[in-house]
């Protein structure tokens, strides 16, 4: 994929902007118009369109709402990062760039996207989202199929990790950048540090006694609720990709889901 990405946007070099999209999602009528609003702010180099997660796309109409507590999490940190121009996590389904600038993704990238973003940083050049310009994607609808597509996005974005550090160790980007990537990298951790803690609780409430058993009901106790139950089964994938990627079993970026 990013051969092909790389070679579209290089045959694109007199164009003043190109859009990367999929072919699966649905476009707001003016997204394009509000991503170059933002592609021609000075200084500028990548703009990143809003995700609205839906249950399904028929045609020109959406049905459904798919999002979770995490978008939303994810859409305002967006939103504070695209303040001072260090968006991360951008969505490669809705992307806006200059050809002439140069910005292509190292071949076998899974996530084409990150690696664009990084290369924009690298050139001083600002990463932004455009509140409003918003692109529609449709969910799985078997539980089988949304967990198999959360794998393969983990496991793309533990592969940029490992391969590239997220920035972390780039002396070519900002310190700021790298104090920023440095907390995605940390977020790697996160699932062992969740299982760790689930370990010690148990282990308290098999040597505490009666007070040991306190811990570890809170924290079976907090699973009654959506939202930490959705944070759970996230950190779950995240963890089972960063074990995949020790393993040898990582992303690549020859591959095309079939919807």
């Amino acid at each position: 994929k990013t051969g092909a990405l790389a070679e579209g946007i290089e045959a694109t070099r007199d164009f003043d902007a190109v859009l990367v999209t999929d072919a699966d999602v649905l476009l707001e009528p003016d997204a394009l118009l509000r991503l170059l609003d933002r592609l021609g702010e000075p200084g500028v180099g990548l703009v990143c369109g809003e995700a609205r997660y839906v249950r399904r796309i028929d045609g020109d109409a959406v049905e459904g709402d798919g999002e979770t507590a995490y978008d939303r999490f994810s859409r305002w940190v967006r939103r504070r990062e695209s303040i001072a121009g260090r968006v991360f996590s951008v969505h490669g389904e809705c992307l806006a760039l200059r050809p002439g600038d140069g910005l292509l993704p190292e071949p076998g990238i899974a996530s084409d996207d990150l690696d664009l973003a990084l290369a924009a940083r690298r050139k001083g050049l600002a990463v932004v989202y455009a509140d409003g310009a918003r692109f529609y994607e449709a969910r799985p609808e078997s539980p089988r199929a949304r967990a198999a597509q959360d794998l393969r996005r983990a496991r793309s974005f533990v592969q940029f990790l490992a391969r590239r550090g997220g920035g972390v160790f780039d002396r070519t980007l900002p310190a700021g950048d790298r104090l920023r990537r440095l907390a995605y990298l940390g977020a790697a951790g996160v699932p062992f540090l969740a299982a760790g803690t689930i370990a010690g609780a148990a282990f308290l409430a098999l040597r505490g006694g009666a007070f040991g058993w306190v811990p570890l009901a809170l924290l079976l106790a907090s699973l009654a609720s959506a939202r930490v139950r959705g944070l759970a089964r996230r950190l779950a994938i995240l963890g089972r990709a960063v074990l995949d990627h020790v393993a040898g079993r990582r992303a690549s970026d020859r591959w095309q889901p079939s919807r």
